[in-house]
């Protein structure tokens, strides 16, 4: 599938923290609208989770870059106009 949950997620201006699997390395981009850490690391993966959950203004500040880069690429009029460019 599609990381819909994950773009809806950082459109609400959450941090995403996320592998590169399948499906969610479509939506998500790290350092642009979540953070991708390597798969079968779980070390690095607490570590990330826990530096945003220690970071208030950190934690924020990526949500607001995540909220504002999901919707220049995924909102649905962008994604309506990219149709018809194609049909055109």
């Amino acid at each position: 599938g599609f990381g819909i949950v994950a773009l809806e997620a950082s459109s609400a201006e959450s941090v995403v923290v996320t592998t590169g699997i399948e499906g969610i390395k479509e939506a998500i981009k790290n350092n642009k609208n979540g953070l991708v850490v390597p798969e079968n690391n779980p070390a690095e993966y607490t570590r990330v989770i826990v530096k945003m959950l220690k970071n208030k203004e950190k934690r924020k500040a990526f949500g607001r870059k995540a909220r504002r880069y999901t919707l220049e690429q995924y909102d649905w009029q962008v994604i309506t106009e990219q149709y018809i460019d194609v049909f055109q």
